[in-house]
């Protein structure tokens, strides 16, 4: 009896070590999963993006630091079938005269987004991307215009980095 419980020991060792072995057939990584923001200085404006691409995928949702999910896409129709491989948008861009930039800020917090799917397979995708509030100073751009021909200079911003 000791002889068979100590067989089932090592056989459960050894099955558990070769599952993590071949723990990539259960899940996959997005190749890109982006979320950020875009500031539009010349229009006073302030949107966040998102950028993502990956296998070939049905499902997938983006969670919020605090773990709540703030958007969700389902293939239906042929794209169930086949699935998406990549994704971009970007939100609305309110003007921060009439959407003030600390309200804006708030409802996406600074952290890490995770991105989570799952493939037409059935496989498990996920994803992750740090959101900052740190936006650079826009550049200041001057012009002139009248002769005729028109030369855009500008010094980079260096601060935040």
């Amino acid at each position: 009896m000791m002889r068979h419980s100590r067989l089932s020991y090592v056989f459960l060792v050894g099955a558990i070590a070769l599952s993590l072995v071949v723990a990539p057939s259960w899940a996959a990584t997005l190749a890109i999963s982006r979320i950020y923001i875009e500031y539009n200085s010349s229009a006073n404006d302030l949107g966040y993006h998102v950028s993502l691409d990956g296998e070939d995928w049905r499902t997938l949702r983006i969670v919020n630091p605090a773990g709540t999910t703030i958007f969700e896409v389902t293939g239906k129709g042929p794209y169930r079938e086949l699935g998406m491989t990549e994704l971009f948008f970007e939100g609305a861009e309110p003007n921060l005269d009439d959407f003030p930039l600390e309200d804006l800020l708030a409802l996406f917090p600074e952290g890490r987004y995770r991105f989570i799917g799952q493939t037409v397979d059935g496989v498990s995708i996920t994803g992750t991307g740090r959101l900052t509030h740190a936006i650079p100073a826009g550049p200041e751009v001057e012009a002139d215009v009248s002769r005729g021909d028109v030369v855009i200079e500008w010094e980079p911003v260096t601060a935040p980095p």
